[in-house]
């Protein structure tokens, strides 16, 4: 399977884990499978009795070819995918494919113009311009020959949702430069979080958890008297520790944040979120954003938009638009949350639900 190394993987891939309940509270019929995929893993936990004709080879073989099925469509790291078919495809004709590709960016446009070009899936040529293109982790730059104006200008003028344009039926891609490309990083995970979550339903479950590089879904419960725990990352650079713990039922999560892969340069921090509009990396104080929502392909576009809209801007948005998100901003006193009313009420509900329900 190819790679996702790219926009949201490096926006994230670090940052939820997953908490296990204590074997008083676990379920005698938990099944857990994982495996590799898109540059990361995935997790998925069942706290269900899997059906008579559910073996767990068999089902794990199915999430297994979803998400094959999900790399050959979406992936810009496997050249006969088709985003990458059409990434080389020239401008001015419909370029068919797939009906999930036509619709996840049907979605991804609809995210870009409610944020305002935030969040934009043609900023490819922009994050390989800043050298991001892969992985980079922490790195001391020392010899590193930054982008000049000319080269992010003649960059920017290959970036732009506006220039792309998508067909439903037949499903179709048409872009309207030269040099306009699709990179659905920043939302395919989260999207193939739910297609995995779509994909136990079908089959009765009604209680997992879906995890694939820090994005999750979950369904149900994993005990009668608990609720899915979700932890969410602190952002200092030296060591992992937790924030905070979410309890989640029927939800989504995702993450993004800005410390995982950047370089330093002659002192100064270059993370690899690329505003849109600038050319250039970000260059606030927000550290990372975590979204809630019904549907994780949502959460992980909202979160990524909310991370280049920075601390202030990115936060009445949110409140505006009524996205239940938790910001941490870095402050001279350290890591500051901050968090929407949407998300008081939608981490509060659960837990008020389950007091309730004892």
């Amino acid at each position: 399977m190819g790679t996702w190394v790219r926009l949201k993987t490096r926006y994230l891939a670090w940052i939820v884990l997953l908490l296990t309940h204590s074997q008083c509270h676990a379920s005698p019929t938990a099944t857990t499978l994982t495996g590799p995929t898109m540059g990361t893993r995935w997790t998925v936990k069942i706290t269900d009795r899997l059906p008579p004709k559910i073996t767990v080879a068999s089902l794990r073989q199915e999430i297994v070819d979803r998400l094959a099925e999900i790399n050959e469509q979406m992936s810009t790291y496997i050249s006969s995918s088709e985003v990458m078919q059409f990434n080389a495809a020239a401008s001015g004709e419909w370029f068919e494919v797939s009906q999930p590709t036509a619709e996840l960016v049907t979605r991804a446009l609809e995210v870009g113009e409610l944020t305002g070009g935030a969040f934009d899936i043609t900023v490819g040529p922009l994050v390989r311009l800043w050298n991001f293109g892969t992985d980079r982790g922490v790195a001391v730059a020392t010899e590193i020959e930054l982008p000049n104006d000319n080269a992010i200008t003649g960059a920017l003028a290959q970036v732009g949702q506006q220039h792309l344009s998508v067909r439903a039926d037949p499903p179709a891609l048409k872009k309207a430069i030269c040099g306009l490309e699709v990179d659905l990083s920043a939302i395919a995970k989260g999207f193939a979080t739910d297609q995995i979550g779509e994909l136990l339903k079908e089959h009765g479950l009604n209680d997992f958890v879906v995890e694939i590089g820090g994005e999750v879904v979950t369904r149900g419960k994993p005990a009668s008297d608990r609720l899915w725990q979700i932890a969410i990352e602190s952002p200092p650079e030296a060591n992992r520790r937790l924030h905070t713990i979410v309890p989640l039922e029927n939800s989504a999560l995702a993450t993004s944040g800005d410390y995982r892969n950047f370089f330093v340069h002659e002192g100064k921090h270059y993370a690899h979120i690329i505003d849109p509009h600038t050319g250039q990396p970000v260059g606030h104080n927000l550290a990372a954003v975590s979204v809630l929502h019904k549907s994780c392909l949502y959460a992980d576009a909202f979160s990524t938009g909310l991370l280049v809209m920075g601390a202030e801007k990115g936060y009445d948005w949110a409140t505006q638009n009524d996205i239940a998100a938790l910001f941490l901003v870095r402050s001279g006193s350290g890591i500051q949350e901050r968090v929407t009313p949407a998300w008081k009420q939608a981490t509060q509900a659960p837990l008020k639900k389950r007091l309730s329900n004892p």
